[in-house]
Parts: structure tokens; C-alpha cells; sequence
């Protein structure tokens, strides 16, 4: 039973059952319902992370207050018009909202160390700019020594997991704003494993991976398949830890998948015993994932007609510009 209008408040875990409470909004009247079962799908994009910049405020006394927001706040890049704009940050959202504002704005630079960004197409009113070093009253000063006016600020900074519902009982929290522990195979809360999180993982092949995840743990919950013990499933996320701490990886960047959705995906076929995804659907994504590298603007005008499990052929504007396989 979907309802909605209702936010929950708490979730705690008491003679091996789940109790949740929600408020309906409406009336603000609270209900207590128990379950055995619980999978959190409240996503990770909607608490942004403002991270603090020396001379921030400065830049911001006297102006309006939407002369810096985050990304979140976005809109329509017509309030950009004929504007010096800096974005904070290299992910999709600067990406994509650079190009955007682009459209309307004097200039866009883009601050960021994501040198792989440097060989992307851009438009040619966006300029890449390193880190932050600080604000004036009137621009920015980056790490390289150079400087720029600027009229407006967007922080493309990422977002705060919350997890601010779950009772001490559950056994599951936040590290580093953005890695949520201990957790078997990003999914089920080692625990209390009836406890499941979908779609915590970013970069990654985001709606069959859902698919992907719920469909492993109903496998799960039904008894048609069983867990490790956990111990075994504690030593499989101390190795996660242990090979992301030595590649350097902050905590909060735990959940990032973007080179390995292929292996993630498969531990979760196996795990659940699970039909694997076509392969002309896992193909189809990294070509897409490929052009995007090539060309921003462009790669959103590329078609895909599926020739069998495993071919495609890809087109542009109408033409076809080769096929391939996968």
C-alpha cells in the first residue's frame, strides 16, 4: 500500500520486528506500524553539501541572496543572463548546468580537478579554472595564481546522505556525509539483513541497478536464497574498505561505482541468482557513457535501435554513424 503525503519520522528495530512511524502532513497525524521487513529508498540528492571557501562571505555582503546557491536550486539559466558565472565542482551537475547557463550567460568557468574534463568539448564561453584559493568582493582568486570577475555563484558540491530517521537500533549510520556502514554489497544492513538500501550507489547504471538490487533481496527475503553469515559479509565490506582506502578514496566516495558497475552487477546476479542483464543493454550504456566523454553538448542526439541481445546500432540526427557491437 502506497501512501502519500506522509514522511517518516522513525524507524527502530524491537522483538525482531521493524517499527515505523510516520506523520501524515495534511492532518500531521502520526501513525506506528510494524513490518518485517524494511528497504530505505529516500535517495541522496536533496541535502546539499556547502562546503566553506575563504572570503565566501565577503563576495556575498551587500549582493542578493541568490547570487550563490547550490546546484539544487537551479532553475533556468535566463537569470544568468549576460553574467560572469563560476561553477564550484567537475561532476554532472556542473557539467551539464555549465553548458546550460552557457547558453545565456557572458561566461562560465568551471573550477575543478577533474582532469579528464580538459579533453571534453565544451562551448566555447566556458573556461576551466583550478581550485578555489579565495573570494573578493568581486570575483576569485584559484590556485594558480590567476583571478576573475565574477557576478554569480553555483556550488555543483554534491549532496549529504541522511539517514537522520533510522533509531540507534538499526545498526546502520553515516560516515563522512556519504558512506553508510556496515553494509553487505552497498544493499543489506549486516546487522539486522532484513533491513534493505536501494539506490545508494552514484555513477553508475542507476535504474537496472534498482531493478538489480530489489530483485536480490526479495530472492533474499522469500528464502529462495540465503546470505553469507556475518561474519563472512563484515569481512566483505572491511575488503571494499580496505581497497578503497588504498587507492586513496575518501569515505564519502565509497558508493561511487563508476568503474567497476559491471563487477558490482555481477555480485549481485550471483548473490541472488539472478538472470543478468542483456548485454546489448549494459553495451548501450557505455557507449553512451563514452560519447559523453567526447562531447557534452552533443551526445544526447546519438539513437540506439537494439538489433539483438548483444547488437546495436547507433544514430545521430537521423543518420547513421556506424554500428556496434557489444
Amino acid at each position: 500500500m502506497l501512501q502519500f503525503e506522509t514522511c517518516v519520522t522513525n524507524v527502530s528495530r524491537s522483538d525482531e520486528e521493524w517499527i515505523v512511524t510516520s506523520c501524515y502532513l495534511p492532518t500531521q497525524e502520526i501513525h506506528t506500524e510494524k513490518y518485517d521487513a524494511v528497504f530505505v529508498c529516500n535517495g541522496h540528492y536533496s541535502i546539499p553539501e556547502m562546503p566553506k571557501f575563504p572570503g565566501l562571505e565577503v563576495f556575498k555582503k551587500n549582493k542578493p541572496d541568490d547570487v550563490v546557491i547550490h546546484t539544487v536550486k537551479y532553475r533556468s539559466p535566463l537569470h544568468y543572463k549576460d553574467k560572469n558565472v563560476l561553477i564550484i565542482g567537475g561532476g554532472p551537475s556542473a557539467q551539464d548546468i555549465s553548458i546550460d547557463i552557457a547558453s545565456e550567460a557572458k561566461l562560465v568557468y568551471i573550477s575543478h580537478h577533474v582532469n579528464v574534463l580538459l579533453s571534453v568539448k565544451f562551448p566555447d564561453n566556458i573556461v576551466h579554472k583550478p581550485d578555489i584559493e579565495y573570494f573578493t568582493e568581486n570575483g576569485a582568486v584559484f590556485t594558480d595564481g590567476s583571478s576573475s570577475h565574477i557576478d554569480r555563484v553555483l556550488l555543483a558540491t554534491g549532496y549529504r546522505y541522511n539517514l537522520d530517521f533510522l533509531d540507534d537500533s538499526c545498526g546502520v549510520w553515516v560516515e563522512d556525509y556519504g558512506y553508510v556502514t556496515p553494509l553487505y554489497k552497498q544493499l543489506i544492513n549486516i546487522s539486522q539483513p532484513t533491513m534493505a538500501f536501494i539506490g545508494l550507489p552514484f555513477r553508475t547504471f542507476i535504474f537496472p541497478l534498482f531493478e538489480t538490487q530489489v530483485k536480490c533481496m526479495i530472492k533474499i527475503l522469500s528464502g529462495k536464497v540465503s546470505l553469507p553469515d556475518r561474519g563472512e559479509m563484515y569481512k566483505d565490506r572491511r575488503k571494499e574498505e580496505e581497497n578503497g582506502k588504498s587507492k586513496g578514496i575518501p569515505k564519502r566516495k565509497y558508493h561511487n561505482l563508476a568503474s567497476r558497475v559491471r563487477q558490482y552487477m555481477n555480485e549481485l546476479y550471483d548473490l541472488g541468482k539472478l538472470e543478468p542483464l542483456e548485454e546489448v543493454i549494459f553495451g548501450i550504456y557505455e557507449k553512451t557513457m563514452a560519447l559523453r566523454k567526447i562531447d557534452l553538448v552533443d551526445y544526447r542526439n546519438h539513437k540506439f535501435r537494439i538489433k539483438d541481445s548483444e547488437n546495436f546500432e547507433v544514430f545521430h540526427v537521423g543518420q547513421s554513424v556506424g554500428k556496434t557491437q557489444c
